[in-house]
């Protein structure tokens, strides 16, 4: 879910940087032209590129546990422990799916994944410890407009409220009790940030 007043000032921010976005469409093919490729939009618009850079977000790649008869979702299943459903087999970083209050998720960041080594090193070590996920925002270093973005639990019903001072948008998902579930801001501020992330419910 994307926080609609965060979106608009990423957007206005490209708008200046002689970039042109192309929203509410699709590629549907990259072909090679008379003159360089071509890349076909899904509403029918043809933009002619030198370059063709393709960042749709990662997947995890679970065939070789799939093989192994290891138990798989959206990624390798772990246990608190970071343990596969095959024992002695563990796993972490963007592969692993982690059991989370509202069910699993795949965490592909680096502080997951660095959380994930130290416990999976200290149980195979022989002090079993599991590992503790605490609640960031992914800070997003774009240089036209810098966010952090905690984004809500996938299915959860709610609504994005926003406010806008001088210096930064702060954007609320709030759910239908009125539960800060998730959040983003542009210009993050480390002290605003950890206050809203101890607000998060759930």
């Amino acid at each position: 879910l994307a926080a609609p007043a965060l979106s608009y000032g990423l957007s206005r921010a490209l708008a200046g940087k002689r970039i042109a976005l192309a929203l509410d469409t699709s590629a549907e093919s990259v072909a090679r032209g008379a003159a360089g490729l071509q890349v076909t939009l899904a509403d029918g618009r043809v933009i002619d590129a030198d370059v063709v850079l393709s960042a749709v977000g990662l997947r995890p790649s679970v065939g070789l546990a799939q093989d192994a008869g290891i138990a798989t979702r959206r990624g390798i299943v772990v246990d608190a422990y970071g343990q596969t459903s095959c024992e002695g087999v563990y796993a972490l970083g963007d592969c692993a799916e982690y059991a989370t209050a509202g069910g699993s998720a795949v965490m592909p960041y680096v502080a997951p994944m660095l959380a994930a080594a130290r416990a999976i090193a200290a149980t195979l070590a022989g002090t079993p410890t599991p590992i503790e996920h605490k609640a960031d925002a992914v800070i997003v270093k774009t240089p036209s407009y810098r966010l952090a973005l905690a984004p809500p639990p996938a299915g959860i019903a709610g609504r994005w409220e926003h406010e806008t001072d001088d210096e930064r948008t702060v954007a609320r998902f709030v759910d239908g009790d009125g539960v800060l579930r998730g959040f983003g801001m542009s210009s993050p501020a480390p002290a605003l940030r950890q206050k809203l992330l101890g607000a998060l419910g759930g």
